[in-house]
């Protein structure tokens, strides 16, 4: 695993992002105008991509959702775009990329040009098969779920009543 820290970092896993042959799945609340054009562009050279982000009424993102739905709409193949609507889930905030099933890239920065090279973010590359197999797999149940409020921790729920439990014991 590789870690990295600061202002700057894009520049360490941006290429990895893009040059993804196979595969490519990237989880975040935000989508910027110009990386979602590359991942179209992607897509048109044959690279499967599958992308969930959010409405988050960011214009940037708003625009880059609104050209990926049209492409997908004039039946252009290898994107499928999911956007989680705010009512469902008040914003998918992870930020997981998954490259050809031989990397993932997990952290806190947005798939923008500022959370690459402006903000100060931290994120961790794994290579390490079983590693990239949890990730895709976390990624998937996210893919697919039909219910964003069920998406827990295993034993996130019994946690959570005996905490209300205790408070209402203290009442």
């Amino acid at each position: 695993m590789e870690t990295f820290i600061g202002k700057g970092i894009g520049k360490y896993f941006e290429d990895e992002i893009f040059s993804a042959k196979n595969e490519l799945k990237i989880s975040t609340p935000a989508v910027a105008l110009d990386f979602c054009r590359k991942i179209i562009n992607m897509a048109e050279n044959g690279v499967k991509i599958k992308v969930i982000t959010s409405n988050s009424g960011a214009a940037d993102s708003e625009q880059a959702n609104e050209l990926a739905q049209s492409f997908i709409k004039e039946g252009k193949k290898n994107l499928d775009y999911k956007i989680v609507s705010m009512k469902e889930c008040a914003l998918i905030h992870a930020k997981i990329f998954v490259i050809d099933g031989t990397c993932a890239i997990v952290g806190s920065a947005n798939f923008s040009e500022n959370s690459f090279r402006n903000f100060a973010e931290y994120m961790l590359i794994f290579r390490k098969s079983e590693n990239i197999k949890q990730i895709n797999n976390d990624f998937e149940k996210l893919w697919n779920s039909f219910n964003y409020s069920e998406i827990e921790t295993p034993g996130m729920k019994k946690d959570f009543r005996n905490k209300i439990k205790n408070i209402r014991r203290k009442i």
